[in-house]
């Protein structure tokens, strides 16, 4: 019975892995256009004129949109990203952005939703947060990616043994009926997490 169980674990890790890593895909809109790419966001605001031109990708959660006559700017509140390019949800915002693209874009499908950009930084603009003043660094957006939000539950893992609440023989019961795959009582795990 131990090597059918290590053998389905085994099986099931394989599997497992396999599924995590066909998900773990960038979509074509972020994935810019060269080899290097600015993903720390802490460190391009530290010094935003030392990055001038280079390419980043950043991501978060969309608190304002301005529309220009030639462009549209979105203010960002920047978010770690995880290894598809997505805002990390409840993560801790780690500074703020202007991110600018060269079109009309309807502010309606970009405010409060959660977006990365990936494109060129230019530089800082003044601005404020509230009444306090606050340097923004700039993207020049070439890429964009909106994100949905999707909920899922997870389960505990399941176990293989006897099930305390099989069917046998006209009663539910405990005991060792040639064993079986079975979810242990024990909460539920809901998730929310964001897909293309």
């Amino acid at each position: 019975m131990m090597n059918r169980l290590r053998g389905s674990l085994k099986y099931g890790v394989v599997i497992i892995s396999l599924a995590l890593a066909g998900c773990a895909t960038v979509p074509e809109s972020i994935k810019g256009s060269g080899t290097t790419m600015l993903t720390d966001f802490q460190v391009v605001q530290k010094a935003p004129q030392a990055y001038k031109g280079m390419e980043a990708r950043f991501g978060g959660r969309v608190l304002s949109v301005q529309n220009q006559p030639d462009m549209t700017q979105l203010e960002i509140a920047v978010m770690p990203l995880n290894s598809t390019g997505a805002p990390f949800l409840g993560s801790t915002i780690t500074g703020r952005m202007y991110a600018r693209i060269n079109r009309f874009m309807e502010p309606d499908n970009f405010r409060d939703q959660y977006v990365t950009v990936v494109g060129l930084m230019n530089g800082t603009q003044a601005g404020k947060i509230g009444d306090v003043p606050y340097t923004f660094p700039v993207i020049d957006v070439t890429g964009f990616q909106r994100w949905h939000q999707a909920r899922q539950v997870i389960m505990p893992p399941p176990v293989y043994g006897p099930d305390p609440w099989r069917w046998h023989n006209g009663y539910y019961g405990g005991g060792y009926y040639g064993g079986d795959w079975y979810y242990p009582p024990g909460p539920a795990v809901v998730q929310d997490y964001l897909v293309p």
